[in-house]
C-alpha cells in the first residue's frame, strides 16, 4: 500500500497486484460479514498488509468524519507482522460498513480521505 498509483486500484503496481487486493477486499469485508452475524466477539487475525488496507478503506469509508477503531487498529499493529483481535459483532458491522463504502468511494476515484468533502 505505500505505493499508491492511479493506474491500479487498491494502491496496486501491477494487474496481478490489483487482483489479489480485490481479493484481500473481499475476504475482508465477507470475515467482518461473518463475524458481525455472530453471537460474541471473534477472533480475528491480520497481517500488517491487511491492517494498512483496512484502516485506509475505512477512512475513506468514514470521511469527512472519523472512526476510532482505525486509529486503534493501526496503533495495535504499529511494528507487529500480524495481530490477532478480539472484534465484537457491531463493530464488525460498522467496520464492514465503512470498508464498502471505502472500496466504492476508491473505485469512483477517491484515494486520500483527507480531501472527501460533503456538500
Amino acid at each position: 500500500m505505500q505505493t499508491r498509483t492511479d493506474t491500479y486500484l487498491f494502491g496496486a503496481s501491477s494487474e496481478a497486484e490489483q487482483a489479489e487486493r480485490e481479493t484481500q477486499v473481499s475476504l475482508i469485508l465477507s470475515s467482518l460479514e461473518e463475524v458481525s452475524r455472530s453471537p460474541a466477539p471473534v477472533s480475528v487475525g491480520l497481517t500488517s498488509d491487511g491492517i494498512e488496507l483496512v484502516t485506509w478503506l475505512m477512512d475513506l469509508g468514514a470521511a469527512p468524519g472519523r472512526f476510532q477503531v482505525s486509529e486503534t487498529l493501526r496503533l495495535i499493529g504499529s511494528g507487529r507482522p500480524a495481530v490477532m483481535l478480539l472484534i465484537a459483532p457491531n463493530i464488525a458491522g460498522e467496520m464492514r460498513s465503512l470498508v464498502e463504502r471505502g472500496a466504492f468511494r476508491h473505485r469512483a476515484g477517491a484515494s486520500d480521505p483527507s480531501l472527501i468533502r460533503i456538500h
